[in-house]
């Protein structure tokens, strides 16, 4: 316990302290990243939390998943985010950025919202978010493999010193893909490429500028290419940390899937077919948004 004499001083530094907090949340850019997971993420949160004027969440709507469960009456995921983003910002460096990840996709994160995306993109509105980071996989079907796989070996991300693992050779339930909900392999690909164009309308209507970032093209073969795209979008000069994980899977999709050929017959009459040939390019009638 203090002496009464050193109360007062303490009572000066708690409130001074307090005050320096909310005085840097004001200067401090809140960057919100919208995915729907095996994009990148993990590897670029990593590398951004190394530069000196970035503080990265992760996924901050895990934390109420377990509150979800346990049925709690006074959950409110809109006050969570406020206080969350709230608290985020006085704790980042001043004049700095803070970026948490949000699982945008209606059977992820979004569920907990009654309000919906258009709700959702108002929230960040109000409080003031101006910009906001799209990751993006263009390839969905080696985004469901890569899930699958993930799930089959126990573990979602490879240190970039370990060796290449053995993968596992898996099978596709094309009527029972899992993103929150169920879904047939078309329906559950063409509601991702809806949902993704609906992000990018309402942030349009709302006045937060994005940015893409596409896993085929700035992460995969080098995750610096996405950090730095991140970095310029902030007005941060980037630095050059080291790239901590590595992919996973990097064979062939015919080497992985059991039932290749009945997810050949499933796509083949979609536009979605390209997606089956390893390194295939886009087809040239494909949305804009797929090219970016």
């Amino acid at each position: 316990m203090l002496p009464p004499d050193r109360k007062p001083m303490r009572m000066f530094y708690d409130l001074a302290r307090r005050r320096w907090r909310r005085l840097r949340a004001r200067t401090v850019q809140t960057v919100p990243i919208f995915h729907i997971g095996r994009c990148g993420s993990t590897v670029l949160n990593k590398m951004l939390q190394k530069h000196p004027r970035i503080r990265a969440d992760s996924e901050v709507y895990q934390v109420i998943y377990p509150k979800l469960r346990n049925k709690r009456p006074d959950l409110d995921p809109i006050t969570f985010t406020r206080e969350r983003i709230g608290q985020g910002a006085r704790f980042a460096p001043f004049r700095g950025r803070y970026i948490f990840e949000m699982k945008f996709f209606s059977g992820l994160d979004l569920k907990l919202f009654p309000t919906g995306l258009a709700g959702y993109i108002d929230l960040m509105s109000d409080l003031g978010i101006g910009k906001a980071i799209v990751l993006r996989r263009r390839n969905l079907l080696r985004r469901v493999v890569s899930t699958q796989i993930a799930v089959k070996r126990g573990a979602f991300q490879r240190r970039s010193y370990d060796a290449a693992p053995v993968l596992p050779q898996i099978t596709l339930e094309l009527d029972r893909l899992w993103l929150g909900d169920a879904h047939d392999i078309v329906t559950l690909f063409d509601r991702i490429g809806d949902e993704y164009d609906q992000l990018f309308g309402w942030l349009d209507k709302r006045g937060i500028a994005c940015t893409e970032i596409v896993y085929e093209d700035h992460i995969e073969q080098d995750p610096q290419v996405g950090y730095g795209r991140i970095c310029a979008f902030m007005g941060l000069r980037p630095g050059r940390p080291e790239v901590p994980l590595a992919r996973i899977n990097t064979a062939s999709l015919r080497d992985v899937l059991l039932n290749f050929d009945a997810v050949h017959e499933r796509l083949a009459p979609t536009r979605h077919a390209w997606m089956l040939e390893d390194g295939a390019a886009l087809p040239q009638h494909a949305p804009q948004r797929w090219i970016s």
